[in-house]
């Protein structure tokens, strides 16, 4: 009955350890999404365009929904949001950054992240795409929240 259940009992355990362990860290293709927004969110944080602009697509955009109001959507092209940003008029707020999901499909990634701050929360879904070795940031859609 030993000689049974031993091999048995070994499979189960390193199934089991091969289960817990994957959970905790991210698959190897996830690495390039993951970076991408991290370095995303802190070239917002120091407001610095020069690092924005190695991270955007050219096709970027941003688009935020009910926002000024919630009966408008605000939509910004890569220049408008590079701008924004040097300027100081948006960014400069230090957020934690937790990944909800990525999702990699070839050369695309879908990566769903919260954002939180000191005075806001944002719930946002990024498209990239890897272009010659590295991904940039196609879209932006958060939901921004005050605190």
């Amino acid at each position: 009955m030993y000689r049974i259940l031993t091999p048995f009992l070994i499979l189960s355990s390193l199934l089991f350890l091969s289960c817990t362990t994957s959970q905790n860290k991210p698959a190897p293709m996830e690495n390039g999404p993951r970076a991408a927004i991290t370095a995303f969110a802190d070239a917002i944080a120091n407001n610095d365009a020069a690092a924005l602009e190695k991270l955007l697509h050219p096709d970027f955009t941003v688009i935020v929904p009910r926002y000024p109001t919630a009966d408008k959507n605000t939509v910004l092209d890569r220049a408008t949001y590079i701008s924004l940003i040097g300027g100081k008029k948006i960014g400069g707020e230090r957020y934690a950054v937790t990944f909800d999901a990525v999702n990699v499909t070839d050369y695309n990634a879908n990566v769903l992240v919260n954002f939180d701050g000191p005075k806001s929360h944002m719930q946002a879904t990024f498209l990239l795409t890897e272009v010659a070795g590295e991904w940039k940031v196609v879209v932006d859609y958060p939901i921004l929240t005050s605190k």
